[in-house]
């Protein structure tokens, strides 16, 4: 195993030897771009988990008084897709922020894929 890692690892040297500035400036630039996509999905998931809960609370009139009497399937079911939307925001805005972090590690992990 540990054989493995280390021709591995000769073979991203040897490869980022050859062609390093023009390969690390594209794999940065990629990780950028991902970052970008992770951001927009945070927020598609953030606004999807508001928009939940806005309609939990207009799509009845008495939805408290509903809610507290009889469990109204419909609010119950906005608020609980609601907080699994918020869940997956905080989740995908993690992950966003550690490749806005420490982008050299996702452009190192992107090269070793390049080479598997």
């Amino acid at each position: 195993m540990e054989t493995d890692m280390g021709n591995l690892i000769q073979q991203l040297v040897d490869l980022v030897q050859k062609t390093a500035p023009e390969l690390w400036r594209i794999a940065l630039l990629q990780v950028k771009g991902d970052v970008i996509e992770t951001l927009v999905w945070a927020l598609v998931s953030l606004a999807v988990g508001i928009g939940l809960f806005i309609l939990s609370k207009y799509l009845f009139k008495s939805w408290y008084k509903e809610f507290r009497d009889n469990d109204s399937p419909g609010a119950i079911m906005c608020i609980v897709f609601g907080v699994v939307a918020a869940l997956v925001f905080v989740g995908v805005l993690v992950g966003a922020i550690k490749m806005i972090v420490n982008p050299e590690y996702y452009a190192i992990q992107s090269l070793m894929y390049l080479i598997q």
